[in-house]
């Protein structure tokens, strides 16, 4: 999108050092999310966009509060998500089957 905007390159311009990359401010978990967010169909069900890029943040709160097209298409992707989920099996079948066969 449009990049930082002159307000946060001000702001980093400030900031004692490099930002690091986040998922969970401020916790990072960087790392760990990464992982688990690639190729997950629940990324689809939302708009995610870098923080410090003002306008892709505001751009993505105005498509989803005001865009009739985003709206739809993120309420297809979790009514989506939404039936892909209800055809797993409960969770403690998953655990008990994980611990007989050792998976």
């Amino acid at each position: 999108m449009g990049g930082p905007t002159s307000a946060v390159h001000s702001w980093l311009n400030s900031f004692p050092g490099p930002v690091p990359p986040f998922y969970a401010w401020p916790l990072r978990w960087t790392a760990f999310l990464r992982g688990m967010l690639r190729d997950n169909p629940f990324t689809e069900t939302v708009l995610l966009t870098e923080l410090l890029d003002e306008e892709a943040v505001v751009g993505g709160l105005e498509a989803v509060l005001y865009d009739i097209g985003t709206r739809e298409r993120l309420a297809e992707m979790r009514a989506r998500y939404r039936d892909a989920m209800g055809g797993l099996p409960p969770v403690a079948e998953a655990f008990l089957s994980a611990i007989e066969t050792g998976v």
